[in-house]
């Protein structure tokens, strides 16, 4: 392991022992005292164990360790201030506004990170355009509240407007207006999220975005009014149609509606048409109380190769009585009927059956030998022509001359054939090729003599 010197000045050489756990270091020379240094003497004898790193060599081996005080550590307090942009006057660009707000704050306080843009309630309740901005620390929240922007008002008259402080008071009043929507298609916009949600009332904001897997979209909806919110929760929306898609509730508000993934089914067998909305309906048909829904929300999966819903629904249940009342019911189509089994039950991508999958499936077997045929008559008719040339052979032992006269003498005058061109180059040794344009009138064709000109 290492060299150390005695006090004498003879080498002390120390070998570990097979027995690593122990770690027992015997020397293989007499006993050595070890220098005393600033840290602590010791003596190594034969036998004798060596402190592990947990231990101290100290001469205090018997104090005991002292105790540490654990916390939690939280996060960061925000410092927030924000200023309504009503004041601006409405043919004012908010980016501008923005833009010369922060240079003007920037004088006073310390801005961290983007501006925001939020709708907030007033004192009358009407919904009003606020910039937020955070600043560093308490105090400069303190001097920018006394800080003034000035500008315009409509009577040409200067007027100054106050920033005011972001209590929590205001985001939690903010978070009761919000309503989290999740499990939506991948390619769903804010217009189809805004055209769903508008039953409910006004709106004032909606942001888009999506999961961790980029496989599904998300939603966030600010109403303009609380009470927006308190009639989803009495009439216990927990699904919502979007289109042909449906949207599952997360939050309303600042409860969040929480379900029992032991009790997630999936229904399988459906026709290879039925879209989200579809099984919406179906489900829709199973008899519940009253202001209770029959399941709490469905997804369907999403072929990412043709881009289409599979035949089969995962449904989520919020209690034991809903997966009850869902489970007895047997839906029957045209040629077959649905069937419920577990999650992770393996089912047919083409017709959605448990029974098989989509190798061994009767559909996807036809699809693909008309799929086959297709190509095959398509490539047939793709099969490359043999093309032909049209040369003008004139024999080596005629004299070579300029020809004059009208057209119809040069053209008795010349031997001509149609042959492809491997004939013509088979014959290359006993016949010069030469092509000859068609004669014109009043004008000559030139063969291989020099030109006078």
């Amino acid at each position: 392991m290492g060299k150390k010197t005695s006090t004498t000045g003879t080498p002390v050489f120390f070998g570990i022992s097979k027995d690593r756990n122990a770690m027992e270091c015997e020397a293989t020379t007499v006993a050595a005292s070890a220098e005393n240094d600033s840290q602590g003497a010791f003596t190594i004898t034969p036998g004798q164990k060596l402190p592990s790193s947990g231990e101290s060599s100290d001469s205090n081996m018997g104090e005991p360790e002292p105790e540490f005080e654990f916390q939690t550590a939280r996060k960061r307090r925000k410092h927030m201030m924000m200023i309504p942009t009503s004041a601006f006057g409405p043919g004012s660009s908010l980016q501008a506004m923005v833009n010369g707000i922060k240079k003007q704050l920037a004088k006073v306080a310390n801005i961290i990170n983007q501006p925001k843009i939020e709708r907030l309630n007033d004192a009358e309740g009407q919904s009003v355009t606020h910039v937020i901005f955070e600043v560093g620390t308490q105090d400069q929240v303190t001097s920018a509240l006394a800080y003034g922007i000035g500008h315009r008002t409509t009577d040409d008259q200067q007027e100054d407007t106050y920033f005011q402080e972001y209590t929590t008071s205001l985001i939690e009043a903010q978070q009761s207006r919000i309503v989290h929507l999740n499990a939506m298609a991948w390619n769903t916009k804010a217009d189809d999220v805004y055209a769903a949600m508008a039953v409910y009332g006004a709106i004032t904001k909606v942001t888009m975005g999506h999961n961790a897997t980029k496989s599904m979209a998300t939603g966030k909806v600010l109403f303009a009014k609380s009470s927006s919110v308190d009639q989803m929760k009495a009439e216990g929306a927990t699904s919502i149609v979007i289109g042909r898609d449906t949207g599952t509730v997360a939050y309303l508000g600042k409860e969040p509606l929480l379900i029992d993934r032991t009790l997630t089914m999936k229904l399988a067998n459906l026709p290879t048409w039925y879209q989200p909305i579809d099984v919406y309906e179906l489900l829709s048909q199973i008899k519940a109380p009253e202001a209770e829904r029959s399941y709490h929300s469905i997804t369907m999966p999403v072929n990412p190769r043709t881009n289409r819903y599979r035949p089969e629904a995962f449904v989520y249940f919020a209690n034991k009585a809903q997966w009850e009342r869902a489970r007895g019911c047997k839906f029957t189509f045209e040629n077959k009927a649905s069937v419920w089994v577990t999650p992770d039950t393996r089912t047919c991508h083409t017709c959605g059956s448990p029974e098989h999958l989509q190798q061994a499936c009767p559909v996807a077997i036809k699809r693909r030998e008309i799929l086959n045929a297709k190509h095959a008559n398509t490539a047939a008719k793709q099969k490359p022509t043999k093309a032909t040339h049209k040369v003008v052979f004139v024999p080596d032992s005629q004299p070579t001359a300029t020809l004059r006269g009208s057209a119809s003498q040069q053209s008795s005058n010349t031997v001509t054939s149609q042959l492809s061109y491997r004939d013509a180059t088979a014959q290359k040794g006993k016949q010069s090729i030469k092509r000859v344009t068609s004669a014109t009138p009043n004008k000559a064709n030139y063969s291989d003599a020099p030109s006078n000109k």
